[in-house]
C-alpha cells in the first residue's frame, strides 16, 4: 500500500499497479474542440486503422517536442492532452496520452504502457510487481497485432520501436488494471 499526494495506490498484483497508474490519470485524454475538428480531417474516410495511427502520429510529430517534465509527482501522472495541445510539448508521459487522446476522437482504442528503458533497463521481475519504469509508450491493440508507437520520436514511423524500448516487458495500464505483456 503506499500514498502518492492524494493518490492512494497498491503494488500488491501488477493489476492493483496498473489500475493505480490508469485512475492516477483518468480522464486526462480530453481534446479541445479545434483538435477535435484536425483529428477529423486529417483522418477524413480513411478505413484502416494503421493508417489513421499513422496519419495522427505522423501529425503529432511534426506539430509537438519532448520536453522533460520533472515536477510534483509528473514522474506518474501525465500533462493532460489539452496542455500539449495548446503548448505543442510534452514529456512521454504527455505526449503518449495526447496520441492516446487524438486516436480515441477517431474511434480508436489504445493503451499507456509503462516500459524500462534505455541501454541499462531494469529487467522486469514477474514475481515481484515493482514501479521500476522510466518510460512510457503506447498500444493500439489490433485482431492479429498490436501497434506500438514510440511518441518521443520526431522520425519513428508507428509500430517501430527502436533499441530504446524493443523487446522488453512492458505494463499495459487499463480500464480493468495492468497487465505485463
Amino acid at each position: 500500500e503506499f500514498q502518492l499526494m492524494q493518490y492512494k495506490g497498491n503494488m500488491g498484483t501488477w493489476n492493483s499497479l496498473g489500475l493505480f497508474n490508469y485512475q492516477l490519470n483518468e480522464g486526462r485524454d480530453q481534446l479541445p474542440e479545434d483538435k477535435k475538428a484536425i483529428v477529423k480531417s486529417i483522418i477524413g474516410n480513411e478505413t484502416d486503422p494503421y493508417k489513421k495511427v499513422q496519419l495522427l502520429y505522423s501529425y503529432m510529430q511534426q506539430n509537438t517536442r519532448y520536453v522533460l517534465n520533472a515536477y510534483g509527482i509528473s514522474g506518474w501522472q501525465t500533462f493532460d492532452a489539452e496542455h500539449v495541445a495548446r503548448n505543442g510539448y510534452g514529456d512521454c508521459k504527455g505526449l503518449t496520452n495526447y496520441l492516446k487522446a487524438m486516436l480515441k476522437e477517431a474511434g480508436i482504442k489504445s493503451y499507456i504502457a509503462l516500459v524500462s528503458a534505455g541501454n541499462n533497463y531494469y529487467r522486469l521481475d514477474e514475481q515481484f510487481p515493482a514501479n521500476n519504469f522510466n518510460h512510457v509508450i503506447l498500444c493500439v491493440p489490433q485482431d492479429k497485432d498490436s501497434i506500438w508507437v514510440e511518441c518521443t520520436s520526431q522520425q519513428l514511423p508507428a509500430g517501430y520501436l527502436g533499441s530504446f524500448t524493443e523487446n522488453r516487458k512492458v505494463l499495459l495500464t487499463t480500464e480493468n488494471g495492468g497487465f505485463l505483456c
